[in-house]
């Protein structure tokens, strides 16, 4: 009998795996279940984690730089400005 294709991103690990994967105490890996913040799946009382899920987790959380902010700042400005000119130039006629 031949073991499934899985690749090895797929392997499901437990809190220990996990804990090693983010850098976290166990102890933070069940509060961050407990409040569902973390991807997990629980089959009966074990929890499983898969390491590509918790890396996209990781990356959701991604904090944007000054610039980045400023870039859409910018865009946003530049969009809010545009129906405003229309607008005052309309009501003036």
């Amino acid at each position: 009998m031949q073991a499934p294709n899985v690749t090895p991103s797929r392997i499901p690990v437990g809190v220990d795996g996990a804990s090693k994967i983010l850098g976290k105490s166990k102890q933070t890996i069940y509060h961050l279940v407990h409040q569902r913040l973390i991807p997990c799946y629980k089959n009966g009382k074990k929890l499983y984690f898969f390491e590509d899920a918790l890396l996209s987790w990781i990356e959701s959380g991604k904090k944007k730089t000054m610039m980045e902010i400023q870039e859409e700042a910018d865009v946003w400005i530049a969009r809010r400005k545009t129906p405003m000119i229309n607008y005052r130039n309309n009501k003036r006629k």
